[in-house]
């Protein structure tokens, strides 16, 4: 993350459709990929806080694509929530501030991009997971949030994440224009990730075999003797020690 400078934020947070003055902000230390602030703006007599987030381009090498999936799946998450008449919908889903330009996004000139959420008050949140209670919470959310997006309408969400090296791809032939960027089913990306997990595990359990191999074949040190005289004696254990006293 780079250093926080509050001139680069200010000029930032104006370009979102934000009522109010910043007085103040600060880094989240939390998380190691985008570069994150929680500001505190003065509406009214009122503090409210934002989230403002530079999103790290090295990453996520298409972030207007990414910020489409993100702006389509919380605004169906939110309607959903709605038809179940649910309660404490803002709480429940993220609400994304747009830019002044109508975006969900603002590009500045050095070619960064940026976010900005409501801070959602009053939570917490878990690093890890600390009781058999909440793994239970966590995946019972979790299996809600993907009942949610069943009937997600639209074309298939965007690829975002980085592109392969250039040396790890196949430059010799260009796929048809017919051929889909992206598996609609996800299906390929689970067995890639299947495969490596497979791969990683047959070559922990053969770096394993081959250790506890060799450690049955290796000898013990000897001892050393105590033969002044140099001459090759055994030890307590048997071995033979050609080790000169002294040395």
């Amino acid at each position: 993350m780079s250093s926080y400078d509050p001139s680069r934020l200010l000029q930032v947070s104006r370009q979102f459709h934000i009522h109010g003055e910043l007085l103040h902000a600060e880094p989240c230390k939390v998380g190691h990929i985008n570069e994150t602030y929680t500001a505190t703006y003065d509406q009214g007599g009122v503090q409210v806080r934002y989230i403002h987030q530079r999103i790290n381009h090295e990453v996520f090498r298409d972030p207007i694509g990414l910020m489409e999936n993100l702006h389509r799946v919380t605004t169906h998450v939110r309607k959903k929530l709605a038809e179940h008449d649910a309660r404490e919908i803002t709480r429940r889903t993220l609400t994304l501030v747009p830019a002044k330009d109508g975006e969900s996004y603002h590009r500045t000139s050095a070619g960064e991009y940026w976010r900005t959420y409501v801070f959602i008050e009053k939570v917490r949140t878990f690093e890890a997971v600390e009781s058999a209670a909440q793994a239970y919470e966590a995946g019972k959310a979790f299996g809600e949030f993907q009942s949610f997006l069943v009937d997600l309408p639209g074309p298939t969400r965007r690829s975002t994440n980085r592109s392969p090296p250039r040396s790890a791809t196949n430059r010799t032939s260009s796929p048809s224009p017919s051929s889909p960027s992206v598996c609609p089913c996800d299906c390929c990306a689970r067995r890639a990730r299947m495969r490596w997990r497979c791969s990683l595990a047959s070559r922990a359990f053969s770096i394993k075999t081959s250790w506890a191999a060799s450690t049955r074949r290796r000898a013990p040190t000897p001892a050393r003797c105590g033969n002044a005289g140099g001459r090759v004696a055994r030890n307590s254990s048997g071995w033979r020690c050609p080790v000169r006293f002294g040395k």
